[in-house]
């Protein structure tokens, strides 16, 4: 009899454990990247553009290395505004956001509300001659987070909560648009 009982409540526990996990999702839709550039600009000048950049969009940076070129941002928090997701098509939500995840309505019967995501950066800046410059941009170590809205059945209040998104979170291309245009 407890062979039987132990059986239904490993089955039990199996199935429940199974109905909590969700689908993994994927894009529908492939965002090209292109990430560097050539420019006729001097070194010093992209140098000092580039720092700016990081600065008007609050990304600490890390390593700062001017005589190598090397610019990094460890375990950058990118927000709300910056993540997205596709809709239900593979459109993008928001066309200004950064990184996007794919679209998810509900999970485990709770609603996504938002996306979050934490990366990497590292830009390099490298001297040609003495009138151009080539800059290179590179991401890495992205993680989607993903916002939910939970029901508490005992108390009916809804909180949010943020756990890490299983499927992949990928640039949209527009970070790397947007620091490589300032030297087009």
């Amino acid at each position: 009899m407890k062979k039987i009982f132990g059986l239904v409540l490993l089955c039990t526990a199996v199935l429940c454990f199974n109905s909590c996990s969700a689908p993994l999702l994927t894009l529908k839709s492939s965002y090209p990247i292109s990430n560097s550039v050539e420019t006729n600009t001097p070194y010093d000048a992209v140098w000092a553009n580039v720092i700016d950049f990081f600065a008007m969009n609050n990304l600490p940076i890390g390593v700062l290395e001017k005589d190598s070129g090397i610019i990094v941002a460890n375990a950058v928090n990118i927000g709300e505004s910056l993540v997205t997701m596709e809709d239900e098509y593979g459109k993008l939500q928001n066309d200004n956001a950064w990184f996007v995840l794919p679209y998810l309505n509900k999970y485990n019967g709770c609603k996504c509300v938002g996306n979050k995501a934490t990366c990497s950066f590292n830009v390099r800046v490298r001297k040609v001659d003495d009138t151009k410059t080539s800059i290179s941009v590179n991401l890495g170590g992205m993680q989607g987070i993903r916002i939910l809205e939970i029901l508490n059945t005992l108390t009916f209040k809804k909180y949010l909560q943020e756990i890490p998104a299983k499927e992949a979170c990928v640039s949209t291309g527009k970070f790397e648009r947007d620091l490589l245009n300032l030297f087009k």
